[in-house]
């Protein structure tokens, strides 16, 4: 039996939570970073999950609730679900104390959640919320439109976030968190964060206010063990803005996983979809991932030559996909909605790959929007009609014609990321978003990969604009 999904869908869903829950399993990829994660039975573990869009960040969340009793509890915030009804911008106070407001706000917020949903009595944990809302609200004179509530016990947030509760609050997190285990009893309680710059209101302003956040996260874990996990997924994004504006980044260091591919686990992946959405051809789920299991599973569908030619082509594609296997997933199920006969050839990618890049520049720019707000203005101006690859100065000196065009400087000069930073910081930008990489011996590095680079190097390298992005910004 073949699995029904649109016809643009012949190698399954893009997104893990479109696919039906019993078939999730079959299709799971063993990753490095899985066994150095907390959640189940474990105690300790990493808990802040950095990746790009489309790495597989939902993936290792549907992986988790694998590991969820039926007693226990799931509360996500995303921007399908649950939101935290905060301005981070605003947020002024250290990211030490920042910390334990947020974890006071985390706690009392999921707290407010299951309350919602019925089944639990959170009268012992109100008692202690009341206290010390009490306390503060006497110590805080500003006044918010914006209250959290639970059992009866209410607060602002802003009299939540001053500085004069950051004391209280410390004086009274011990006792919150105990009293919020006794309250769940048994069982474990999983707080999934997601989509940060949709659930923090302008979190991407404030350096100080992220790092806080991973420190909250961090202690809530380090402090309840296996009763508590909370996992933050990161875009690399907010991660750079965070890297870039340490202040007591080495404290939370070692609390940060960061999610990648390798060629082997992209052939994985694509014959284990092959073999839950077409059923019929396959006849049962993959169990063998040798490589040549893997070319025989792919075989039935694609006309990529020998294993030797199959693997140089694999490697073509994975050079494509800026956002991992997202992309991978997205550009096969392209060519073969562009198939003709019964097997997808190596010239059915070719003709799709005008849509294909400019569905991936739309993504960078979604994926960027709130950092470099008129990104794809920028790139496309400075890119178009350019080569494949140049040295640092050629680009420097088309950065700089901008300044003679009005409608461009109008349009860039009112942002920030642009109006405040010098040409070499701009070029900096357009590697840091995986639009450009750079060239080093024999193989081209994009940020997905190198995370942080040096502006010396950036500038004394040959400068590579990603294959993906070419044929949209009009690379020749």
């Amino acid at each position: 039996m073949t699995h029904e999904y649109p016809a643009n869908d012949f190698f399954g869903p893009l997104d893990d939570i479109e696919i039906q829950k019993d078939l999730r399993d079959s299709l799971h990829v063993q990753l490095r970073f899985e066994d150095r994660m907390k959640y189940g039975d474990r105690s300790t573990g990493k808990c802040v999950l950095v990746a790009p869009k489309g790495y597989g960040k939902t993936h290792f969340r549907m992986l988790i609730d694998g590991h969820v009793r039926d007693q226990d509890i799931v509360v996500g915030f995303n921007e399908r679900e649950n939101v935290f009804d905060l301005d981070a911008s605003e947020i002024s106070i250290k990211s030490g104390r920042a910390s334990h407001l947020i974890q006071f706000y985390i706690l009392t917020k999921v707290a407010s959640i299951i309350e919602e949903q019925g089944g639990f009595d959170w009268k012992d944990f109100g008692g202690i919320l009341s206290s010390t809302f009490k306390k503060i609200k006497t110590a805080a004179k500003s006044v918010s439109k914006v209250e959290i509530s639970v059992a009866g016990a209410t607060i602002s947030l802003d009299k939540l976030f001053s500085s004069q509760s950051n004391a209280i609050v410390n004086n009274s997190l011990n006792s919150l968190v105990e009293r919020f285990i006794n309250t769940i009893g048994s069982r474990r309680v999983y707080i999934q964060i997601d989509d940060l710059e949709e659930v923090f209101n302008r979190i991407e302003e404030n350096p100080v206010f992220i790092e806080g956040l991973v420190r909250a996260v961090s202690d809530i874990n380090k402090r309840t063990g296996n009763k508590i996990h909370v996992l933050l997924c990161m875009k690399l994004g907010l991660w750079k803005i965070l890297s870039e504006g340490r202040r007591e980044y080495d404290k939370v260091r070692d609390q940060f996983e960061f999610l990648d591919w390798n060629e082997y686990q992209y052939k994985q992946m694509l014959a284990k979809r092959i073999s839950v959405f077409h059923v019929d051809k396959v006849k049962n789920a993959i169990t063998d991932v040798e490589e040549k299991s893997l070319y025989r599973v792919w075989l039935l569908f694609f006309n990529l030559g020998d294993m030797k030619s199959w693997n140089q082509r694999v490697a073509e594609l994975v050079s494509l996909c800026r956002n991992g296997p997202r992309d991978f997933i997205f550009l096969c199920n392209l060519a073969a909605a562009n198939m003709e006969g019964k097997k997808i050839s190596w010239a059915n990618f070719e003709r799709v790959m005008d849509d294909f890049s400019t569905e991936k520049f739309s993504d960078v720019c979604a994926e960027y929007r709130d950092i470099y707000p008129d990104l794809d203005l920028f790139a496309k101006y400075v890119l178009d009609d350019s080569e494949a690859s140049f040295e640092f100065d050629i680009l420097k000196e088309r950065i700089a014609n901008i300044s003679g065009n009005n409608n461009i400087m109008d349009a860039l000069g009112k942002h920030q990321w642009f109006s405040v930073k010098g040409t070499n910081d701009r070029i900096k930008v357009l590697y840091d978003t995986g639009i450009l990489g750079i060239k080093r011996k024999d193989r081209i590095v994009y940020s997905m990969e190198e995370r942080i680079i040096s502006l010396r190097e950036l500038k004394s390298s040959i400068l590579v604009v990603h294959p993906a992005l070419r044929s949209y910004l009009g690379v020749v």
